[in-house]
């Protein structure tokens, strides 16, 4: 993947700075990203297990920072992972994915791609240093709710929800990337699959923004560490079962493309369509449309 540089922030060569969505658990760097790339700088909650969540007015405005509203087990609303009822919760829950909804493949040339239209940049540092930033936080005159009564358990849960969800997303034919911290290299699941399977073992320093991330040793030891570890399938939620992904996109392209991200189009506007369709119906009696209106 060919990286270009946006005020410090790396991105893909050819993906385009508008289609950018930032996310994480809380204290993970996502402002500062943003306020770097010269992003809206408000953050939203955004529950995407709401029919067409991807067309709310809020996605519209980007390069942006979110937070998820999830659909977990056993509870009826979406809630965020930073919810105050998880504090001293004895057992955290796990997301309902079947509640989640996904945008349709483009069926129709005139219709909108919304698959190809956002980049999910996920953003997930190790737990322990996530956890030693937000306590240095909350000692500051910044003190914010989602930093109060911490534990390692609840921020390694934030984490893992957010890479299980990256996993998912982009086997259901989202753009996705991940990246241990803001100002480090973002890697795609793909890459970071080969990676994994490599011979070479991971590097034995802590991981931090300072380590030399050109180091296949450095990125093994990260997505190892930081990645979900389910019994049955800890490969498959680490970097995804990628075996059932959605390949192609409708021209036959590989979607997404690990050499850029694609740029969704916004389609035509209502009245040209409905025009069309006149002509379909034979209503316009052969006419054709004024192109100039």
């Amino acid at each position: 993947m060919k990286l270009k540089d946006r005020n410090g922030i790396l991105l893909p060569a050819k993906m385009k700075v508008g289609s950018w969505v930032v996310l994480g658990p809380p204290g993970a760097g996502k402002s500062h990203l943003v306020h770097q790339i010269g992003g809206w700088p408000d953050e939203v909650c955004i529950d995407i297990s709401m029919e067409k969540w991807w067309a709310v007015e809020a996605l519209t405005h980007r390069p942006r920072e979110i937070h998820l509203a999830l659909p977990f087990n056993g509870f009826e609303e979406g809630l965020s992972v930073y919810d105050e009822r998880w504090k001293g919760a004895g057992e955290l829950p796990a997301v309902d994915f079947e509640r989640i909804r996904i945008p349709h493949k483009k069926k129709f040339i005139l219709a909108p791609n919304w698959r190809a239209r956002f980049v999910f940049d996920f953003i997930l540092p190790p737990p322990g240093w996530l956890l030693e930033k937000r306590r240095e936080r909350l000692s500051t005159d910044d003190v914010r709710l989602v930093d109060m009564d911490l534990t390692e358990e609840w921020i390694t849960w934030q984490i893992h929800t957010h890479w299980r969800i990256a996993s998912y997303f982009f086997q259901a034919g989202l753009q996705v990337m991940l990246r241990p911290f803001n100002t480090v290299r973002p890697y795609s699941l793909p890459v970071l699959k080969k990676i994994v399977k490599k011979a070479t073992k991971p590097c034995d320093e802590e991981i931090t923004p300072a380590l030399d991330w050109s180091k296949v040793r450095c990125v093994k030891r990260w997505v190892t560490e930081v990645s979900p570890k389910d019994e049955e399938t800890a490969t498959d939620v680490a970097i995804g079962n990628h075996e059932n992904r959605e390949t192609e996109a409708p021209d036959g392209t590989p979607f997404p493309r690990e050499a850029g991200f694609q740029a969704g189009r916004t389609g035509l506007s209502l009245s040209f369509l409905r025009q069309l369709l006149a002509i379909e119906a034979g209503d316009m009696a052969g006419r054709m449309p004024n192109w100039r209106k």
